[in-house]
């Protein structure tokens, strides 16, 4: 057994990419964000969240650790590991 959506294209945003477009997220990032967020919210129910990128995630630690479904946080080669550890 293994989950229907694994590997890269198991996140939500490239689903919803598909979906609507790039261009299109955008704009419903700014004029539709809480439909936006509606949608996002029914995952959370279901969903597990591995959460970085290639940003420094150092003092953002605390933030993250408030979503439920926090699996697991990338952190990138120029973050401080200990901070983020």
């Amino acid at each position: 057994r293994y989950p229907i959506y694994s590997g890269f294209n198991a996140d939500i945003s490239t689903s919803i990419t598909k979906l609507r477009g790039m261009e299109q997220l955008m704009i419903d990032m700014y004029e539709s964000p809480q439909e936006l967020h509606s949608l996002l919210a029914f995952f959370e129910k279901f969903g597990l969240v591995h959460y970085g990128c290639c940003e420094d995630l150092g003092e953002k630690i605390g933030m993250l650790r408030q979503l439920k479904n926090l699996r697991s946080i990338a952190v990138t080669p120029v973050a401080n590991v200990r901070h983020c550890a």
